[in-house]
């Protein structure tokens, strides 16, 4: 099998698995008990936290473990408690169905129009953040296209004209795969996930800066310093940080392994005589891609009798009709409709892999072209 969804979740590596089964089995300690194992659980949870700031960068930063991403930004938009909100159009349905609750609820929110490379579009933003804007949420790295948004520019230009506005970005696609640097960007909140860096499913992160004081969505024991209370859930915690460990260490082979398969399927498709499309070029990790007179999700279950998955855009989106993010790039019902997203993990496949991933495409378009 050839997997080329990774966008969607990574196979958790060997030495995560390890960390995990040794958390079940050494660490099981309750990491709030006083006595001494469990303080000793307490530092290894605190490690895990000092190590994820450290490689985004958060100087002047703190963060609080939650259940997943949309966890977390459900949690960010939680501290929108009053003003005007402003949304990319693109964000990640734990951000537009959280903004679309919240607009339910009587609050002013905008989404904000995507420019044709599936970025927000700057000079819309410019019109539409006034004094009265409150939040701001902006995701770095989409899920569907990989568009890069210049959330730095997108920050400096909100806190200019308000400078009490609190900026959000879902960084999921970005962590431990692109450089970033939180504490220069200029962003306020910031979630991130473990099990789209061949960490666990079930565990993820909201960074926050140390001048806000999240408010939390979860009550009960006081745990994560009160802002999210429940007995922490320790091995996924332990493992988050081997996956984060090993990301740093190889963030830079990895992200050149991405952009040299990325590009070689490119070469490939054009060899074979394909017509397709490209959305939004950026992070090499996601490539969108539509290909002429078929439809995506027919390709993608005829890719499944050659072994290789693939996608039609965001899990978490699948159920759902059309692709938001595609629509608000102004993209043409066809290229929506035929619309797959392959997208990079940590592994390099062969060139062999890769160019029987492109003849298979190639072979499966023709015949459902016919």
């Amino acid at each position: 099998m050839i997997y080329l969804d990774n966008a969607s979740t990574t196979k958790t590596s060997e030495s995560v698995n390890r960390k995990m089964l040794d958390a079940l089995e050494v660490d099981y300690f309750n990491p709030s008990s006083l006595h001494t194992p469990g303080f000793l659980v307490r530092q290894k949870i605190e490690k895990c936290r000092k190590n994820i700031l450290s490689l985004l960068g958060a100087n002047g930063f703190d963060l609080v473990f939650t259940g997943s991403a949309t966890e977390a930004n459900n949690m960010a938009l939680s501290q929108a408690i009053r003003g005007k909100i402003l949304v990319g159009g693109g964000e990640h349905p734990s951000v537009l169905e959280k903004a679309k609750s919240l607009k339910e609820q009587g609050r002013d929110v905008e989404i904000l129009p995507l420019d044709e490379n599936g970025c927000v579009n700057v000079d819309a933003f410019k019109l539409a953040m006034t004094k009265d804007v409150s939040f701001v949420s902006v995701q770095l790295v989409s899920n569907e296209t990989g568009a890069i948004n210049d959330i730095a520019k997108i920050s400096k230009i909100a806190k200019q004209i308000n400078p009490r506005v609190i900026v959000h970005s879902d960084m999921v696609q970005a962590f431990g795969k692109i450089p970033v640097k939180i504490s220069s960007v200029g962003v306020d909140l910031a979630s991130i996930s473990a099990h789209k860096i061949n960490g666990p499913k079930g565990i993820g992160a909201l960074v926050f800066a140390k001048t806000i004081k999240p408010r939390p969505i979860i009550f009960g024991g006081g745990q994560e310093n009160g802002l999210r209370s429940g007995t922490e859930n320790v091995p996924q915690i332990l493992a988050f940080g081997e996956a984060i460990k090993n990301a740093a260490e190889n963030q830079v082979q990895n992200y050149n392994n991405a952009a040299q398969m990325r590009e070689f399927l490119l070469e490939e498709f054009g060899k074979n005589g394909l017509k397709f499309s490209v959305h939004g070029n950026g992070s090499p990790f996601v490539l969108s891609v539509s290909f002429e007179g078929i439809r995506g999700e027919t390709l993608m279950h005829a890719l499944e009798q050659d072994e290789i998955l693939i996608s039609t855009g965001s899990a978490c989106s699948s159920k759902k009709a059309g692709n938001v993010t595609l629509s608000a790039m102004g993209a043409a019902g066809d290229d929506i409709l035929g619309n797959v997203r392959i997208s990079f993990g940590s592994e390099l496949l062969s060139s062999e892999q890769l160019k029987f991933v492109a003849n298979s495409i190639t072979k499966r378009v023709n015949e459902l072209r016919k």
